[in-house]
């Protein structure tokens, strides 16, 4: 299982934007670099006031995408160096929508092909009954 790390540095965010590889869609941005040696997985993530809103938004906006880069690299051994911008609207995507978009921009073969692993959306089916 690998190990996803957050960045803790401005140099590591800005090394992903200047040679990261850009995708995403209108909500979503992905820039994806290959990583060091090594190191695993490391992700940083952007969720701006201006785009995304309050503290409560940002803040779900921030859960939803690391779990969604959780779900779709937890069992990559490839090391990478991931960026997650999140944009206005981005409440409103599906996890299977988040995680489309990161996997289009991924290296090819880094990430299980839509068929491989199935994406459930967390929390689905873990309800208790009379609760």
């Amino acid at each position: 299982m690998a190990k996803l790390v957050s960045f803790k540095r401005k140099r590591e965010f800005d090394a992903v934007f200047q040679r990261g590889r850009r995708g995403g869609n209108r909500s979503l941005g992905v820039l994806v670099m290959a990583g060091e040696p090594g190191a695993g997985v490391r992700y940083g993530l952007v969720v701006s006031r201006k785009n995304a809103g309050n503290a409560v938004r940002r803040n779900k906006i921030r859960r939803r995408l690391r779990e969604a880069l959780w779900l779709l690299l937890k069992d990559s051994a490839a090391d990478l160096d991931i960026v997650l911008i999140g944009r206005a609207g981005a409440l409103e995507l599906k996890y299977q929508e988040i995680v489309t978009a990161i996997r289009r921009t991924l290296p090819r073969g880094l990430a299980p092909s839509p068929g491989e692993t199935p994406i459930e959306t967390p929390g689905a089916g873990t309800a208790e009954a009379g609760s």
